[in-house]
């Protein structure tokens, strides 16, 4: 199981993402947050196929259901689900991501 928690920012949210894998192909997403938004992102992938989740951005339904859900386009919240999936299938590093701003 993989946990990661993300400040997602100006909107003053946080997400705490869980993914679990299930069996060879198939993983369970769970999304704490109090962001009404994201939190309907669960519905749509919770119980998903990670190969499907990790096809190109624009076939990808946490991409998709970003687009239907979330109104922010600058939103963290899908890169963030695909790291952790990443991270939970043993393809990626748990490395933190920062986005810095100069003055």
């Amino acid at each position: 199981m993989t946990k990661a928690d993300l400040d997602a920012g100006s909107c003053g949210y946080t997400v705490g993402i869980t993914v679990e894998r299930l069996d060879k192909t198939h993983l369970n997403i769970m999304l704490d947050t109090d962001c009404e938004r994201v939190k309907l992102m669960e519905d749509d992938i919770k119980d998903s196929n990670w190969k499907k989740l990790l096809k190109n951005i624009s076939d990808s339904p946490i991409y998709i259901s970003a687009s239907k859900r979330v109104k922010h386009t600058g939103c963290p919240v899908p890169m963030a689900i695909i790291k952790a999936i990443e991270v939970e299938l043993g393809i990626a590093v748990p490395k933190e991501v920062k986005l810095n701003f100069g003055k």
